[in-house]
């Protein structure tokens, strides 16, 4: 039979997927014929040309959706592939994987909708380089590795015998391998070192969440063949150098891209100028250094080091607003009245020359009463953009966005990357004052994008997880405090809640958990909204050179205001750009997180026996975890120090000492004594100090509890 004529009926618009006997039914294939037409329809799947699905039933693959998501690998040797939020993870059977790995963006088409999602890898959309990073013990011929990471399970035979440099305790890279019955085993492929150094754990955290540090010979090359010479771009763009324009940036900031001016307005408003460096002017598509950035997707900042998205001619050089150089850039310059209220807005291709480079301190000093130099100069303009951002949040806080004031914690090292002091940075005014007009600006450019219907990446929030939220609900109840999670909570009744504590000691804490119940922040395509910031048409634009969802955004808003050829991007497209530049920003996230930790616990290590107020910041059934008053350290006390029997309470969140009445939930003050830092994996062990004699009359029971 004609191979057209299968192809042709299977593409018809009522063709329902069949066996092959149903196909041989339904093309009038004899009984004499069906051997032969078997084949041919073998054949055809060997070719691509059909796709077997669940039950030998047979479909054209274009009448499959596809879809793109994060693979995952269970150690039994299946794998499924994350989405976007809110939507169902796909199963894909062994057989069905390919070559991808664990961390590996892509696409996937859907061969079956029963009771869960199942399809097969098509295609590796971006490679990802996550390796499993651990501490090595000899333990029998072959030893094995305790992940730095509790995912991955406790500890993780070795396959094989590790390399001679490999000694008991030091940090290794491990290539993960499926094991039996749902385990794994594991090469030891890397010796990374003795945890001891502390240039170790820069190391540790890179070659654990596969960031890549030097830039390929390819995106270096095109980067220094980029001209500095502007001169031939000034003409076709709006000329802003004589507009005051400056950068505000943390004091060891290593690139400038965002610009900020204010201009008083003969109806009492202002014009708000957000300048940002066009990034993508120099960095086009289909080069080495978009497939680069999209790659990365961000930039890693971390304590003392930065992993960045571009390299550093662009970085720190092309991209960077200089105070006195004439730099490219794309400037949102919106109109503010007198109330505070953004009017109509330009977005145009601009060039400016940044009148001084301010750092945040300098700022809030003229805040204070205090400025000096290029800051006391532009004091008068500075006082009147605080004026404005207030203006800006308040209009904000009424449209009911979250503000959760939580502090960073601050690590300060010395030259050989040792910890020397602990603590939290402070929330400045400055930081406000530079965050407001960003969001401002990200907003205009997200109207713009919607009202002409470009293809970019939003910036969306879904409402909090139920989940979550009964948590948090159950916390507030113990606390006194009516929270009724039945209905759909609005930002402004949340809002309202967070206000409600005030400066109250509880209030970090009930920050905390609220974040903790909301979802992750996300880019996709669809515009769904924002949650925390109470808004639709939300997306990022101030940051291209440190963020590949920016860079997009730029380059289709860009192609929009000169009229050139549109950027051409399917939905599909966008939909696992998306997928992949969310992952990369927990990536960064993790990386920043992990790294802040390890050198928090040298600092720690320093510091065993030494005694420390804190407050419960976590209940589990077996001990309680404590934040360190000033530090920003949290540390774990097991309920193996404690002389008492306790019982956790799953619903108020808290352990009761049966025998002395003592009761550990979130919030409780505590003094707790440092004990011991382990790193395998990192934390900080603490004994809890003053736990009160057993209250008269107490009886001692032995009941199920917990018990040193």
């Amino acid at each position: 039979m004609d191979t057209q004529i299968i192809l042709d009926h299977i593409q018809e618009a009522d063709y329902r997927p069949g066996k092959v006997k149903d196909l041989a039914r339904a093309l009038g294939v004899s009984q004499p014929e069906y051997r032969a037409f078997r084949q041919v329809i073998k054949e055809l799947e060997r070719e691509g040309l059909l796709v077997r699905l669940r039950n030998n039933r047979y479909a054209h693959p274009s009448r499959l959706a596809r879809t793109a998501g994060l693979f995952r690998l269970h150690p039994q040797g299946y794998g499924w592939v994350e989405r976007e939020e809110g939507q169902a993870d796909i199963l894909i059977p062994s057989d069905a994987m390919g070559s991808a790995a664990e961390g590996d963006l892509v696409r996937v088409e859907i061969v079956s909708q029963r009771r869960h999602p199942e399809g097969r890898v098509v295609e590796i959309l971006q490679r990802a380089q996550q390796q499993v990073v651990g501490t090595f013990y000899w333990q029998g011929r072959n030893g094995v590795v305790r992940p730095d990471e509790s995912r991955w399970g406790r500890d993780i035979p070795l396959s094989r015998r590790p390399p001679p440099e490999a000694k008991d305790g030091f940090k290794v890279r491990l290539r993960l391998l499926p094991g039996q019955r749902g385990t794994w085993q594991g090469e030891v492929e890397e010796v990374l070192g003795d945890p001891a150094d502390p240039r170790l754990d820069f190391l540790s955290v890179v070659t654990q969440l596969g960031l890549p540090l030097e830039h390929t010979p390819a995106v270096l090359a095109e980067a220094d063949q980029l001209s500095a010479d502007i001169g031939a771009e000034a003409g076709g763009r709006r000329d802003l150098r004589g507009h005051t324009c400056f950068t505000v940036d943390p004091v060891h900031a290593r690139d400038f891209d965002d610009a900020v001016s204010v201009e008083a307005l003969e109806d009492g408003g202002h014009l708000l100028g957000v300048h940002i460096a066009d990034v993508a002017h120099y960095v086009r598509t289909r080069t080495a250094l978009d497939r680069e950035a999209l790659r990365r997707g961000t930039s890693v900042y971390l304590v003392d080091q930065v992993i960045p998205m571009l390299p550093e001619r662009l970085a720190s050089q092309l991209c960077t607003l200089l105070p006195g150089e004439d730099r490219l850039t794309v400037s949102v310059l919106m109109r503010i009245d007198a109330k505070g209220e953004v009017g109509d807005f330009e977005v145009v291709e601009s060039i400016i020359r940044s009148a001084a480079r301010l750092t945040y301190e300098e700022v809030q000093a003229v805040f204070d009463g205090e400025g000096a130099g290029r800051a006391e100069e532009l004091a008068q303009l500075l006082l009147s953009m605080r004026k404005l951002s207030l203006q800006l949040k308040q209009h904000r806080v009424q449209r009911g966005a979250l503000d959760f004031d939580l502090p960073e914690a601050r690590v300060e090292l010395n030259g050989e990357g040792v910890p020397t002091a602990l603590g939290q940075y402070p929330r400045l005014q400055s930081h406000q004052l530079i965050e407001e007009f960003m969001l401002a600006a990200n907003g205009c450019v997200g109207r713009l994008a919607r009202d002409h219907q470009l293809p970019v990446l939003y910036r969306v929030h879904r409402h909090p997880d139920q989940e979550k939220l009964r948590f948090f609900s159950d916390y507030l109840r113990s606390a006194g405090v009516r929270f009724d999670r039945t209905r759909a909570m609005a930002p402004k009744d949340l809002q309202k809640l967070l206000a409600s504590f005030g400066d109250q000691a509880e209030s970090r804490l009930v920050n905390r958990l609220l974040l903790r119940a909301m979802m992750r922040a996300e880019y996709t395509p669809r515009d769904i909204g924002h949650y925390g910031l109470a808004c639709h048409h939300y997306l990022h634009f101030t940051s291209p050179i440190r963020r590949y969802p920016d860079l997009l955004v730029h380059r289709v808003i860009k192609a929009f205001l000169t009229g050139g050829p549109p950027v051409e991007l399917e939905q599909e497209q966008l939909s696992w750009m998306g997928v992949w530049t969310s992952s990369c920003e927990r990536r960064a996230n993790v990386a920043e997180r992990a790294y802040t930790k390890s050198k928090q616990l040298r600092y720690m290590e320093e510091h065993l026996g030494e005694e420390y107020p804190g407050l419960v910041s976590g209940v589990l059934r077996n001990g309680f975890f404590v934040e360190l008053e000033g530090l920003m350290v949290e540390g774990f006390c097991a309920l193996a120090f404690l002389d008492d029997y306790f019982e956790f309470d799953e619903r108020q969140h808290c352990l009761r000492g049966r025998n002395t009445g003592r009761t550990f939930s979130l919030g409780t003050p505590v003094r707790v004594q440092v004990v011991r830092v382990d790193w395998s994996p990192p934390r900080l062990d603490l004994r809890l100090l003053d736990t009160p004699q057993p209250r008269r009359g107490a009886t001692k029971k032995k009941k199920k509890g917990r018990r040193s």
